[in-house]
């Protein structure tokens, strides 16, 4: 954290539509199995593109905080 060298990046990671998100992680189909504390959850595609959203707008705002 607090490498603004990243923000670029992040801005981008921030706003990813789901075919790119689909193309870099490879991910098909509705939804994938993640394992979660030994269960396994099916979480459907958005839901994980919502989240590496959030990801990337948090680390966004934490990096902008301390630059």
């Amino acid at each position: 954290m607090g490498d603004k060298s990243a923000i670029p990046a992040l801005e981008k990671a921030s706003k990813l539509g789901e075919p790119d998100f689909r193309r870099i992680t490879g991910l098909s189909g509705k939804s994938r199995i993640v394992n979660m504390g030994g269960t396994q959850i099916d979480v459907p595609v958005s839901g994980l593109l919502d989240d590496y959203h959030r990801y990337a707008k948090e680390a966004l705002k934490q990096i902008k905080k301390r630059v």
